[in-house]
């Protein structure tokens, strides 16, 4: 009988200790959480610094620990290279393709609604991604299809001869470029927007990188694009900016 009431007394005495130490691990991440700033939240689990030499840069490396690096290397790929880089740096080379085809004024108008019409369907590329997800998936198989229609799109400009390649064939490529680059933008977009809400204290931080890298992107191909049009004929940009949707 003293032996079952010692044993009683044991295991209550392990009990209250566990439920001590509990409480203790609880209030001290809870005194923790108090010591943040109204908006900030703990940093995930996972998201370390970012590869050297990246981390030398403080603001680059506590973006990446707040949001993490995988994170920010999407939106160098999709923001910075596709949507700021290569429309820039293949758009003034598509009007002299179809100068070389002779295609008179008003009809590469006409061509140029035609390809620039996925990015009118963006909401429909929405509505699509979220609707009907493909293996639980539903951003990374349409980026991925996406932009296999880019690659090949953009390949066929780079490759064919112009006698092999009709012009509607050309527009067929350019609109296949147009609409890997408005499904990116929006699936990525939608991407960092959740991160952002998770993070709202560093949101704006995230968004000077995207812009940030955006408009570098474009004022860099814009630098780029005459000289290699001179130099190398209409066909080039899709050539060298070819790498740049596979990239992404």
């Amino acid at each position: 009988m003293t032996t079952a009431n010692s044993d009683d007394v044991c295991r209550r005495d392990v009990e209250a200790s566990e439920s001590d130490r509990l409480g203790d691990g609880l209030g001290k991440g809870a005194a923790y959480s108090s010591l943040l700033p109204p908006g900030v939240q703990k940093p995930a689990e996972g998201h370390g610094s970012l590869p050297f030499p990246f981390n030398q840069n403080r603001w680059l490396d506590e973006l990446g620990q707040a949001f993490g690096y995988r994170l920010l290397v999407m939106l160098f790929a999709s923001q910075h290279i596709m949507k700021g880089f290569a429309p820039s740096f293949t758009g003034p080379a598509s009007q002299f393709l179809f100068a070389s085809y002779n295609v008179a004024g008003p009809r590469m108008q006409i061509f140029g609604g035609i390809i620039s019409l996925p990015w009118a369907m963006k909401p429909i590329i929405g509505l699509v991604s979220d609707c009907f997800p493909i293996r639980g998936y539903n951003k990374a198989p349409y980026i991925l299809l996406a932009t296999m229609l880019g690659i090949v799109g953009c390949a066929a400009l780079a490759k064919i001869p112009a006698e092999r390649l009709s012009v509607n064939a050309v527009v067929f490529c350019l609109f296949c470029m147009q609409l890997q680059f408005s499904s990116c933008d929006l699936l990525t977009e939608a991407k960092y927007a959740e991160k952002m809400q998770s993070n709202p204290a560093r949101g704006p931080d995230l968004m000077t990188f995207v812009w940030f890298g955006l408009q570098g992107g474009g004022l860099l191909a814009t630098l780029m694009v005459g000289p290699v049009l001179d130099h190398y004929g209409p066909k080039a940009p899709f050539l060298i900016g070819g790498g740049k949707p596979a990239c992404a």
